[in-house]
């Protein structure tokens, strides 16, 4: 009774938590449309802020998408170079790499 408990309440966590980030997540992205309009009203030169804001938005990005391409192919080469060796579980070592 005991291990039941335990797995109930830790599935009890995870999912009120996963519930916590959906929320704030839906809430984000039904603000994120009226993001513009509010920022023109508050923004002494909205134009250039709005401007530097994309730009900033586009780099980022950008950013993410290399260093993402970057991560898969170093975990992919750990992983073969693990699976030449015979080191057990390379999978599980280049996924660690990865993340």
């Amino acid at each position: 009774m005991n291990l039941a408990g335990s797995i109930f309440s830790a599935l009890s966590s995870v999912l009120t938590n996963a519930f916590l980030i959906l929320l704030a997540v839906v809430f984000i992205l039904l603000e994120a449309a009226d993001l513009p309009k509010k920022l023109q009203i508050v923004l002494k030169n909205p134009e250039r802020s709005l401007s530097n804001i994309e730009k900033f938005s586009r780099d980022a990005k950008r950013y993410l998408v290399i260093k993402t391409l970057i991560s898969a192919t170093e975990a992919l080469v750990i992983w073969l170079w693990l699976l030449i060796l015979g080191v057990d579980y390379p999978v599980l070592w280049g996924r660690s790499y990865f993340c």
